[in-house]
């Protein structure tokens, strides 16, 4: 997919009209990655990472089946922010949030 100046916006293998495979997404005018993300038959299976204007990672989750399954990681300025459990698409056990700039827990 490309935007209106024919900058690439997302690119990826397409199977049967389904999303498969490692797919990479850019910023609006193609100036960067935003996401990466793998899928099976259309939906989202493994590890998605996230990023930022700055090329940092904001987000590293994992899915199965196309919901979000086990540990999850929001990270700010590359300490981590958040990390929790997930299971079946919902928080499962413990969550922990950290101080944006001594990774200290709150």
């Amino acid at each position: 997919m490309k935007n209106s100046d024919n900058e690439i916006l997302e690119e990826g293998y397409v199977l049967n009209d389904l999303k498969e495979g490692q797919w990479i997404y850019y910023s609006p005018k193609g100036e960067y990655i935003t996401k990466i993300e793998n899928f099976i038959s259309g939906k989202k299976f493994g590890v998605v990472l996230e990023f930022n204007d700055r090329h940092e990672m904001t987000t590293r989750s994992h899915h199965d089946q196309g919901v979000r399954e086990g540990y999850t990681v929001n990270y700010h300025r590359g300490r981590p922010k958040m990390d929790a459990y997930y299971q079946n698409g919902q928080l499962h056990g413990r969550m922990t949030k950290y101080h944006d700039y001594s990774s200290k827990i709150l």
